[in-house]
């Protein structure tokens, strides 16, 4: 996914339906774990007053309960801007035709006469919302009258006192005549709702205000900003809500903030997502506000997509730069929902200076959402996790029942999303306590994040990888803040910068993480860290060079040894230091971790984790290497790594995992070497259900140290137990890359293969054409990304594999990619999660049915080089054509170790020509007749010689 960091993933998150009338018990917004209720019972008047929240997101809903108003009766939403150009009307001026109506174009209204303050004089602006281009929104109806195909005319005209005013024609009926008049927002908190006109109907759905600045002489466009998804109104519900549901004393975490919408996702594509500039103009957009306004700004975002090159995305390098100019405006973000993989924190996540927001779920939340009994906070399987970089942050309870706009069913959702703003809300409690302090004024947004990492409750069960400092504690952070607020290093300190080497990744970050197979640094082969002072942008070069800071070293654990315990910083100036690990200590497999505290003067400090993978042996077993494990325990809401590593010359390895006992379901989840979820088809465990996962891979190069992991759900009534074996296989085969024969009859191949094995194979070799497929190479350039194919009778499906390098893929902010078929109706709404994504398209009909595919990506910024995308086009035959191999002539095939043997492969019948330009695709599978466990399973791509 995942545009905006809500999880769509089936068993690891759902929108729950949830009765509002139960929805005041604790966990379904659980402020209790994070301090917040109680701090707020001690501290009323500290709700949040004074702070503003900036949701960027896909829009704040200022219409519903909770939304408001805030505790003293103000409007709670106070600027409402959208950044993506979803919703900007264009402008025709309009003329008068004699009889009843004004007109621009093909538009037209009347009862233009009746609208108050109008003046023919002063004239008139038309343009139109036009519902079709809102289709693949989630409120597509916009009035609810069962059609898509409206349209919503806009006037505009300048009153008497020279203000812009807008009037939107509601219900689409084209008479303006009834209709209320609107400013823009920020100056009248106007907003209107669109509706269909029958009463029946008439639920408020769709709400729209407007931006037009007065400055303006002649208006070619007007910035409308509707809400036409779910997310962004239940995140500043989390955020700030007050009343929410129309109950009272439901509430969000600081209900005495005000809310900025700052729309940055484009609801009508996949996940919202953002397009070119939307964050960053949203951004600046804070920046100039916060400053102009001298109020304390808390950003949330719970946006991001997975990170291809942590900390070095172009929206990751200007959040870094936006910190140290602005420095009473804390970026609060998720963290991504791409867990619980190693390595799978998201873009901009892992910015350095932002506080980036893990998911947990909570006592509360299992017992009121769930029904579960827990017996301690746990993390969300989905939730990001650290590697390369040092984060999460901080962690927060990732789930609620908060505002959503009337089109929306459910009001339950979960994700890192749910987290963030539990975290943005907290910060303007924070700020809210400690605005009569002193000195308040020297206050920044580092110093903000230090005082909630420094002050969180690390969660028993769980490393620094899998929750950063831990849980936030409301009254923590406000003694740790107030502490800070008084350190003359911490007023100049925007943080340490941390330069940490990987096993993973050629860029040194604020991690140090060795997936190497159990390798790390020795005594005789050290790493090395380099620390500096990052100051914020308004301190001299003079304090900056006077500035002098002597660090005192240490480590969470024995096994990881320090080269010195002091260390001295001077200015920007980097000073370095070198550690080792003893690997004796780290030898048992699983994941470990240890911290290297560095404590500076005053309350400045910084952390690094330092993580050794260490994979599970594969002995061999009858020949075969393999990690076997008998009932392996995973408990509800929890979660077991299995790290493996390939022994050399592996081509192809099985997983067989099934369950050992009656109990719970597991999921089965498996992570790359690059922390890239696997996919391998049907992952569910159930010994009720009789299921099991059985999953051969090929795809070698991409695994590397990879992870096998184990999952319940937190509602499962007790533990579960399950069987794994994971076998690696070293039978190879020569590639081959045509089939030959003589005319009129079924071709084949022959190639060479090798048994690498200590012990023979015997078995059958068997496998299939599934079809044709075909590779090239297009470019995203500025516009949207065409690529039109076909579906014709003797097809099933076409998969398309596109693929992005990691280099570039760090360009983006979000890459939607749409399917739309001859009808222009969208098939397929998804978009790049990471730099790889597969879309499939089923036949769906007859005939030739053509299909066109859309990729919308969206930069950090304007410009930049056009980039390539690997396109891998796979058309599926409804009847494959079956593959026999033989070896010596013989259908049972016996491999010997280390003897080459010569297979022969036959077609059962004739495939159907490829096209030109495209080759046939396939597989050959090695198949044991004693167990029937595949020792190799050769892909094949052909071409007709």
């Amino acid at each position: 996914m995942h545009r905006f960091s809500f999880v769509p993933m089936i068993l690891l998150a759902t929108v729950v339906f949830a009765s509002s009338a139960i929805a005041t018990t604790g966990g379904f917004m659980d402020s209790r774990t994070i301090g917040a209720d109680s701090f707020l019972k001690a501290n009323p008047a500290f709700d949040g007053r004074g702070v503003v929240i900036a949701i960027l997101d896909t829009g704040v809903d200022m219409g519903v309960p909770g939304l408001e108003k805030t505790p003293s009766g103000e409007p709670k939403v106070i600027v409402a801007r959208d950044f993506t150009g979803e919703a900007t009307v264009r402008l025709e001026r309009a003329t008068f035709d004699g009889k009843e109506a004004w007109r621009a174009g093909d538009s037209w209204v009347k009862g233009v006469d009746k609208i108050t303050g109008f003046s023919a004089e002063s004239g008139a602006f038309l343009g139109a919302i036009r519902e079709a281009q809102f289709a693949g929104s989630g409120a597509p109806d916009l009035d609810r009258d069962g059609r898509t195909d409206g349209v919503f005319s806009v006037l505009v005209y300048k009153n008497a006192d020279g203000k812009w005013r807008i009037v939107i024609d509601r219900n689409g009926d084209r008479n303006l005549a009834d209709e209320p008049v609107i400013g823009s927002y920020e100056e009248t908190f106007d907003y209107v709702t669109l509706f269909s006109g029958d009463p029946a109907k008439d639920l408020p759905r769709v709400t729209v205000s407007a931006h037009l600045d007065d400055k303006v002489q002649e208006p070619r466009e007007v910035e409308l900003h509707m809400v036409t998804a779910s997310h962004g109104t239940h995140v500043a519900g989390i955020a700030a809500g007050y009343n929410i549901h129309g109950e009272k004393g439901y509430n969000g975490i600081a209900p005495g903030a005000k809310v900025m919408s700052l729309k940055i996702g484009n609801s009508a594509l996949s996940g919202g997502a953002t397009v070119t500039g939307s964050m960053k103009r949203a951004y600046e957009f804070v920046g100039r506000w916060a400053s102009k306004h001298k109020v304390p700004v808390v950003v949330n975002m719970s946006y991001g997509v997975g990170s291809g090159q942590e900390g070095a995305n172009d929206i990751e390098e200007f959040l870094n730069r936006f910190a140290r100019e602005n420095p009473n405006v804390l970026v609060v973000l998720s963290n991504g929902n791409d867990g619980p993989g190693l390595s799978s924190s998201g873009s901009p996540g892992a910015a350095s200076t932002t506080l980036s927001v893990g998911a947990a779920l909570s006592k509360l939340n299992a017992a009121d959402i769930f029904g579960a009994k827990l017996q301690r906070d746990e993390m969300f399987a989905f939730s990001g996790r650290g590697g390369e970089i040092a984060k999460p942050d901080v962690v927060a309870p990732g789930i609620a029942s908060s505002s959503v706009p009337y089109f929306q069913q459910g009001d339950v959702f979960r994700g890192t999303s749910m987290a963030a703003p539990e975290v943005a809300g907290a910060a303007a409690l924070v700020l809210s306590a400690s605005m009569k302090d002193p000195e308040f004024g020297k206050w920044h947004s580092g110093m903000l994040k230090a005082a909630f990492m420094a002050s969180a409750k690390p969660l028993a069960g769980y490393n620094a990888l899998d929750q950063g400092a831990g849980m936030i504690d409301v009254a923590g952070a406000l003694k740790a803040f107030k502490t800070r607020l008084k350190d003359p290093l911490s007023q100049l300190l925007l943080e340490y910068r941390i330069e940490a080497p990987s096993s993973t990744l050629a860029r040194k970050n604020n991690g140090s993480f060795w997936r190497a197979g159990g390798w790390a640094p020795t005594i005789t082969d050290q790493a090395e860290v380099q620390v500096s002072m990052s100051f914020l942008s308004s301190v001299d070069p003079k304090t900056v060079a006077d500035t002098r800071a002597l660090i005192a070293l240490s480590t969470s654990s024995a096994w990881l040894k320090l080269s010195k315990q002091k260390l001295v910083l001077k200015g920007n100036a980097k000073s370095s230091f070198t550690y080792y690990v003893d690997r004796t200590k780290v030898s048992n497999p699983g994941v470990h971790v240890a911290l290297i505290k560095g404590t500076g003067p005053g309350q400045t400090s910084f952390t690094i984790p330092v993580s050794v993978v260490t994979p599970y042996p594969a002995p061999h077993v009858d020949g075969v290497s393999t990690i076997s494990l008998k009932r392996v325990t995973v408990n509800p809401a929890g979660l077991v790594r299995i790290p493996f590593a390939l022994p050399s010359n592996t081509t192809t390895m099985t997983i067989s995992c099934k369950s050992a006992d009656k109990a719970s379901e597991v999921l089965a989840l498996m992570f790359d070497g690059s922390g890239h979820r696997f996919d391998f088809g049907d992952a569910v465990i159930s010994g009720p259900a009789g299921r099991s996962v059985n999953a051969v891979i090929t795809d070698m190069p991409r695994m590397g140290v990879g992870e096998f992991i184990l999952y319940v759900q937190p509602a499962a009534p007790k533990a579960a137990a399950v069987d794994v074996e994971i076998k690696f296989f070293s039978l190879s085969a020569k590639p081959v890359d045509a089939l030959h024969g003589a005319a009129g009859q079924a071709p084949g191949f022959r190639t060479e293969v090798m048994n690498n094995m200590p012990e023979p194979f015997i078995g059958q070799v068997q496998g299939e054409l599934s079809g044709v497929f075909s590779s090239f190479e297009r470019s995203i350039d500025q516009k949207l990304l065409v690529h039109e194919f076909y579906i014709s009778d003797e097809y099933r499906s076409v998969e398309l594999e596109l693929e992005i390098s990691p280099e570039n893929w760090s360009r983006f902010t979000d890459i939607a990619v749409n399917v739309l078929d001859s009808n222009g109706k969208a098939v397929v709404q998804t978009g790049f999660s990471n730099p790889r994504t597969v879309v499939r398209v089923d036949n769906r009909g007859t005939g030739n049915q053509r299909f066109k595919l859309e990729i919308n990506a969206a930069r950090g910024h304007e410009g930049g080089p056009n980039v390539p995308v690997k396109f891998t086009v796979r058309h599926f035959w409804k009847a494959p054509v079956k593959l026999e191999g033989k070896v010596d002539g013989n259908q049972l095939v016996r491999l010997l170790p280390q003897s080459p043997a010569t297979l022969e492969v036959k077609t059962d019948k004739m495939p159907l020509a490829a096209p030109q330009g495209a080759s046939w695709f396939g597989k050959v599978d090695f198949k044991a007749r004693q167990d029937e466990s595949i020792w190799l399973r050769m892909p094949l791509e052909l071409r007709r010689r």
